[in-house]
C-alpha cells in the first residue's frame, strides 16, 4: 500500500475516514453564450411573459422535484411542471400582471423534493439557484479573469412591449416516426412593424426542430415543424416558444405553456419492393400493422416517387391489414432503382391528423423489353480458329 506521495512501508499506519453521503440539488439556467451572462436573468414585460429552461443537478438522490414560487416579486406568477424523476430540465414561464410594479430584486429561487404525504413541503431535499458570474476580457482569447458564485436569481418587471406570442394548442399528438406542424401566432400593437424571431427551446428527448423561424412584418403566424424519432419520450409535455423583436433593442417575450403529447403510431406500414416497365402501372403492396385503434378513416399516400410517376391516395380503417398502391409511370419516368419511396399516414384525431412515415422501400423501373431488344447491339460473329481458317482456304482453292 502507498500514500498519494508514493511512500509506503509494512509498518506504516493508515487511517481511513468515511462520511455519510449527503443529498443536495442545485438549479441553473443553461448558458446561451459561452462567455456571456445573456439571458441568465428573468425580465418580464408588464402584461406579458418571459420564460427560461431551468436545469437541476441532483447529488446522491433521485425523484420528482417541484419549483417554489413563494419568493417571486409582486405581480409575477410562475407556471412550471415538476421535474420528473431522472429528468434534469423543465420549461418555466413567468407572467407579469399589467399593473405589476416596475423594478427588480434578487430572489432565493428554490426547488424541493416531492415527498408523498408531505403536502406542505416540510421534508425532502431542497436547493436553490446557483450561477457562475464571470468577469471576461475579450482579448486575449476570451479569458475568464474572475468568477463569482451567485446564489440568487435576478428578476425584474419591465415596461410593456408591443407584441405578444402564443402557440395554437395542437389537437393531434406527435407520434413516433411522425411530424407535427405547431402553429405560432404573433399579436402586434399598432405601429410595431418589425419581424419576430421565434425559438422553440424545450424539446422532449427524441424530438427535433429547426433552431428558429422568422415571422415577417406582414404575417401574423408561422409554423414550427416538429419531428419525432422512433424512441421519442412518450407522454404529455409542457412546451413554450420564445420570441424576439426589435423595439430599438431586442425585446423578448414568451408564450403561455402549451401541452404537447407524444404517442405511439396508430398504424405501422411496411411497403414491399416493386418493379415494372416505363409506361406501365406498377402495383406496390403495403402491409399494415394496426398498433392502436382509431375512429374513422385514415389516409395513406406514397411519397418519394420518381419523376413522372404518380399513385392515388388510399383510405383505410382500423381493421385494414393491406393496401395496394397502383403506381402509374410514363415513358419519361427515369429507369433505375428508386430507393426513396415510403408511405405517409394521416390518422384522424379530434378533427386534426396525426402524421407519421414508414420505412423506405424501392421501386425499380426498367425500359420496355422491346425497346431494350431494339437498342441491344447485334451479336458479334464468333472468331474462327486457325484450323477453321485453313479449312475455309482449302475449300475455296480451285
Amino acid at each position: 500500500m502507498k500514500d498519494h506521495l508514493g511512500r509506503g512501508q509494512a509498518d506504516f499506519t493508515y487511517r481511513v475516514e468515511l462520511l455519510p453521503t449527503t443529498p443536495s440539488l442545485a438549479l441553473s439556467i443553461p448558458r446561451i453564450d459561452r462567455y456571456s451572462q445573456t439571458r441568465q436573468t428573468i425580465f418580464v414585460p408588464r402584461g406579458n411573459r418571459y420564460a427560461v429552461l431551468m436545469n437541476v443537478q441532483r447529488r446522491n438522490f433521485d425523484g420528482e422535484l417541484s419549483l417554489e414560487d413563494n419568493t417571486l416579486p409582486a405581480g409575477i406568477t410562475m407556471t412550471a411542471p415538476r421535474f420528473r424523476a431522472g429528468k434534469t430540465q423543465v420549461p418555466v414561464v413567468f407572467e407579469a400582471a399589467a399593473d405589476a410594479p416596475l423594478g427588480g430584486m434578487l430572489v432565493d429561487f428554490q426547488a424541493r423534493q416531492v415527498v408523498e404525504g408531505d403536502a406542505e413541503g416540510q421534508s425532502g431535499v431542497r436547493g436553490g439557484f446557483e450561477n457562475n458570474s464571470d468577469f471576461i476580457l475579450g482579448n486575449p482569447n476570451n479569458a475568464v479573469h474572475y468568477t463569482g458564485r451567485a446564489k440568487r436569481l435576478a428578476m425584474a418587471v419591465i415596461e410593456e412591449v408591443p407584441f405578444r406570442i402564443e402557440i395554437v394548442p395542437p389537437q393531434a399528438p406527435l407520434v413516433r416516426k411522425g411530424r407535427l406542424d405547431l402553429v405560432v401566432k404573433v399579436t402586434r400593437q399598432e405601429g410595431f412593424d418589425k419581424p419576430v424571431t421565434v425559438e422553440f427551446p424545450f424539446r422532449p428527448a427524441g424530438v427535433a426542430a429547426n433552431p428558429s423561424l422568422t415571422i415577417p412584418p406582414d404575417q401574423t403566424e408561422g409554423v414550427y415543424q416538429l419531428n419525432a424519432n422512433d424512441k421519442a419520450d412518450l407522454g404529455t409535455w409542457s412546451v413554450y416558444v420564445l420570441a424576439a423583436g426589435d423595439i430599438g433593442g431586442t425585446a423578448w417575450v414568451a408564450s403561455p405553456v402549451a401541452t404537447l403529447e407524444i404517442a405511439e403510431p396508430f398504424t405501422e406500414p411496411q411497403l414491399a419492393r416493386a418493379s415494372g416497365e416505363q409506361g406501365r402501372t406498377v402495383p406496390m403492396a403495403c402491409k399494415l400493422e394496426q398498433v392502436r385503434p382509431f375512429e374513422g378513416e385514415a389516409t395513406a399516400r406514397l411519397v418519394g416517387l420518381p419523376p413522372e410517376a404518380t399513385a392515388p391516395e388510399l383510405t383505410f380503417t382500423k381493421d385494414t391489414t393491406e393496401l395496394v398502391f397502383e403506381v402509374a409511370t410514363t415513358d419519361k419516368t427515369p429507369p433505375g432503382n428508386h430507393k426513396t419511396v415510403f408511405v405517409e399516414i394521416l390518422t384522424p384525431v379530434a378533427g386534426a391528423a396525426a402524421r407519421m412515415s414508414g420505412p423506405m422501400s424501392e421501386l425499380q423501373v426498367a425500359k420496355p423489353a422491346a425497346a431494350q431488344a431494339a437498342a441491344a447491339p447485334p451479336p458479334s460473329a464468333k472468331p474462327l480458329s486457325r484450323l477453321e481458317q485453313l479449312r475455309q482456304q482449302t475449300a475455296a482453292a480451285p
